[in-house]
């Protein structure tokens, strides 16, 4: 398995103003946060090769087995474009930048949660009360999902052969996934009503997730916070505050 990190965009301007440019970079126990990223799968998910899309100014972790991949702008169309040329293995782990505290324990769990399924899709979840016990006061998005409330995370395990096959949905879905609307018309308007008001089950969301997308999705519960905890906003400083190094806030 061959793993893929997201790295390509400059942080907010909110976060500028704090002092952090490219969250990445930030360090953690002296570590940056992509370095952490990337060990994290390579050690956790077996994972051969570790590519990075980012912008040719970010400095890469030395190690052998990290790839560095151009950044567009344009992230989805950027690993599509290239994923027939970078690897051949069955699966891909795709996981976000901005994850500060993932470590290669999690990335194991994560993998024995989705047990013998061989999905086209693991999408990793983790419950509210797990989530509010390592991070007191974070604030993130849940779902009720009508008997467990949970937060996405942000590692996910594709099968490279779906990625390369749907590749105009997966730009749809990226491009329109804050317009409520053009989901609707995506993923079906009566599985988006039974989501907001809590009375989907997973079970539920994972059977019209995997007819809607044409794939077999897997969302096991994983007990790992530290999967589903980014760092994308200013309040999210408070947060990882006792977690991150010093940084230059000129």
């Amino acid at each position: 398995m061959e793993a893929i990190i997201v790295a390509g965009a400059a942080a907010s301007p909110a976060l500028q103003e704090q002092g952090v440019h490219f969250i990445p970079l930030l360090k953690v126990g002296g570590i940056t946060i992509m370095e952490r990223i990337a060990v994290a799968l390579h050690d956790g998910g077996g994972c051969s090769r570790v590519h990075v899309i980012t912008r040719e100014d970010i400095p890469l972790p030395d190690y052998p087995w990290i790839n560095r991949l151009p950044y567009s702008g344009r992230p989805i169309s950027d690993l599509l474009e290239k994923l027939d040329t970078i690897t051949s293995s069955e699966h891909v782990l795709l996981s976000a930048g901005d994850i500060p505290l993932l470590s290669a324990d999690s990335i194991r769990t994560m993998l024995q949660a989705a047990g013998g399924r061989n999905a086209d899709v693991v999408y990793p979840v983790v419950r509210r009360e797990d989530m509010e016990r390592m991070f007191p006061g974070g604030k993130r998005t849940y779902r009720r999902m009508e008997t467990v409330t949970v937060t996405g995370g942000n590692v996910f395990r594709i099968r490279r052969e779906w990625l390369a096959g749907n590749r105009e949905w997966l730009q749809s879905l990226f491009a329109n996934r804050k317009n409520p609307l053009a989901l609707a018309s995506l993923l079906g308007l009566d599985f988006l009503l039974r989501v907001m008001t809590g009375t989907a089950s997973l079970s539920y969301a994972e059977g019209r997730l995997s007819r809607a997308i044409r794939a077999s999705v897997h969302a096991p519960v994983v007990d790992c916070p530290e999967l589903a905890a980014d760092l994308d906003k200013v309040e999210d400083l408070e947060t990882f505050r006792s977690w991150l190094d010093p940084w230059d806030r000129g």
